[in-house]
């Protein structure tokens, strides 16, 4: 390891002072309190921190000999070095409000992690005692520290027994120790991101659901519309066909459309009628007259009917209102929506399926539930929750409660979860076999006759996961669908035509006794009952393990 550059931002006298270091010895003298040491402390407390002391020794101790001069709520610096063939840089801010490190790698600009043991391997595993009795042997602090003697004797120890005072067994064992622990803390971060990654995947799935859907049923709206249109065009074709082959009359031809009688039809029947009385004899004349002239009347009043506007009643004017409006959109409109909403369909159900792979290989969602679950990732996320909602509740000044649900089965996990910092606890499984509760006698003995690999993640009819107890419903669904015979329209999102079977009678049934068409939702602990308990029993274990 190589120091290259300090860079006194608020510490002791100095403010944004900056110092290089060249390659070999650099030698820095002044007069007396000119802040030689005050550089000496930066370094190590660039490396290994400065812890403030408690109590009386808080007066005197490194913390508050070197407070900024000028600002002591702001106590910081930064320390460039070399390792490894790579240049890292460290900030530390040493404020007890704001405390915190930064350890970057600067040719790759990787963040790493000081707390989880980082910076200690780039140090190659020296720890502040080493530090102080080797590299950093201050003027004031010369002499042989415990450690050092210690040291001294682990080195004759390992002579003695390897022959070799370079093998050092009980610094091997210390480094193993500390390569465990930074290994320790990779793998609980890897499950915390992968984890996140796993959330953030399930919400992006139930976003595409939820589009796919509303786009089927936009599909359905515009195929439904469509085949309306196609049809009213239909009949008018073959009203014009029944036009061209029985042809209209010669006075239908000539008639303006909106007139009911034309004056030539008035013109023609009035000399008809003076004719027949000028011609005939009487009174034969006169009765054709009148024969005439009630024939004409009556033609009258039958094209005064057919050409009368009917009325309509209010359901027939909006219904007529509603197909001018949707007649508006023309043909090649639907089509080309119905022919975007199919391309936009295939590419959120292609984004849907990619999204379900994607959580298949992160796990979810699968039955192998003691492979997928790591206590220490789940318990570490409570604790942030905790954390986060903790303050919450001190930035807006009240008490935000946080009850913590699943798994809890006994009184050693109530106590668990009261010691991560939970306010409460639910638990719902362990009172499903109890006297008090009301599920039928064939539920609770399905719970006490199940085995843990009897208990699987299931989807529901909207593709949300569940546990349930894999019985023969669940087998026959498996094996091949199950369409409902009667929709309730219980769940807004539930396509009848798609899913594989209908939830409400499926719960009907379990609720019923009947098992073997029933969907047995449970908790991953279901299986640990083995009789039926009161509440009260339950009750005095839970809190006080008797």
């Amino acid at each position: 390891m190589q120091i290259n550059e300090l860079l006194l931002k608020n510490f002791g006298k100095f403010h944004d002072r900056q110092i290089n270091l060249e390659e070999g010895i650099n030698l820095i003298h002044g007069e007396n309190e000119s802040g030689k040491s005050t550089i000496h402390t930066f370094i190590k407390g660039m490396l290994f921190g400065i812890e403030r002391g408690r109590g009386r020794a808080a007066q005197n101790d490194t913390f508050s000999i070197y407070e900024p001069w000028d600002n002591p709520n702001y106590y910081s610096g930064t320390l460039k070095f070399a390792s490894g063939g790579k240049h890292f840089r460290i900030e530390r801010n040493f404020d007890k409000y704001s405390k915190k490190a930064e350890l970057v790698c600067i040719e790759d600009g990787e963040v790493l992690s000081v707390e989880d043991g980082d910076l200690r391997m780039l140090l190659g595993e020296m720890n502040v005692d080493r530090y102080e009795n080797t590299v950093s042997m201050s003027q004031r602090n010369a002499q042989m520290g415990e450690s050092m003697a210690m040291e001294l004797k682990n080195y004759a120890t390992n002579y003695y027994t390897s022959g070799n005072g370079e093998i050092d067994l009980n610094g091997a064992l210390e480094q193993l120790k500390g390569r465990k622990k930074v290994l320790e803390n990779e793998i609980r971060m890897e499950m915390s991101r992968k984890q996140q990654k796993r959330e953030k995947l399930e919400q992006e799935v139930s976003f595409i659901w939820r589009d796919v859907h509303h786009l089927e049923e936009e599909l359905d709206r515009v195929e439904e519309e469509l085949e309306y249109r196609a049809g009213k065009e239909e009949e008018k074709r073959k009203e014009r066909q029944l036009e061209g082959e029985h042809g209209k009359g010669v006075m239908d031809e000539i008639r303006p459309e909106k007139w009911r009688i034309h004056p030539m039809e008035i013109l023609i029947f009035a000399l008809v009628i003076v004719a027949a009385v000028i011609i005939l004899s009487r009174p034969w004349n006169y009765l054709v007259a009148i024969v005439l002239f009630l024939a004409f009347g009556l033609y009258v009043w039958n094209r005064m009917k057919v050409g009368k506007k009917q009325v309509k009643t209010e359901p027939e004017i909006i219904l007529e209102e509603i197909t001018q409006e949707e007649e508006k959109v023309p043909i090649e409109k639907l089509r080309w929506e119905k022919a975007h909403i199919t391309e936009e369909l295939k590419e959120k159900t292609i984004q849907y399926d990619n999204l379900g792979e994607q959580l298949a290989e992160l796990e979810a969602d699968t039955t192998d539930t003691a492979h997928t679950f790591h206590k220490e990732a789940y318990e570490a996320e409570i604790r942030s929750i905790i954390d986060f909602v903790k303050k919450l509740g001190e930035k807006y000044g009240k008490m935000i409660p946080v009850v913590v649900a699943g798994g809890i089965y006994t009184h050693e996990d109530v106590l668990r979860q009261l010691e991560l910092g939970a306010d409460g606890v639910q638990v719902a499984t362990r009172f499903v076999t109890t006297e008090e509760c009301d599920a039928p006698e064939a539920y609770k003995q399905a719970y006490i006759q199940a085995k843990q690999e009897d208990i699987v993640i299931t989807k529901s009819p909207v593709g949300m996961p569940g546990r349930a107890i894999r019985n023969a419903f669940l087998k026959q669904v498996e094996a091949e669908r199950k369409p409902p015979k009667h929709c309730y329209q219980c769940l807004e999102r539930c396509d009848r035509a798609k899913i594989p079977y209908c939830i409400t009678d499926a719960l009907v049934q379990a609720a019923e006794g009947h098992l073997d068409q029933a969907l047995l939702f449970c908790g991953s602990n279901a299986y640990r009952a083995e009789r039926i308990e009161t509440v009260q029993e339950v009750m005095d274990d839970l809190v006080f393990g008797i």
